[in-house]
């Protein structure tokens, strides 16, 4: 379970990575691209949302173990 939730992390970085990368494009800041800038920017905070909740959930899960590794001790 816990290479799983590392590999969904790396794959929203790696989302992430690409978006900032698109944002960094100056033309996008246009006005005429103004409707392509917020989509991205509804992209970046929606992945980011993401990533904080995987986030969340493996070091919940990985308290757990330690919890359960002590445990067996």
């Amino acid at each position: 379970m816990r290479v799983q939730k590392n590999k969904s992390l790396a794959k929203i970085d790696k989302q992430l990575a690409v978006l900032e990368e698109k944002l960094a494009d100056t033309t996008l800041y246009e006005e005429s691209r103004k409707s392509d800038l917020l989509v991205l920017l509804n992209e970046q905070t929606a992945l980011q949302q993401q990533h904080s909740d995987n986030e969340e959930k493996l070091l919940l899960s990985m308290t757990t173990l330690e919890e359960m590794e002590a445990g067996l001790e």
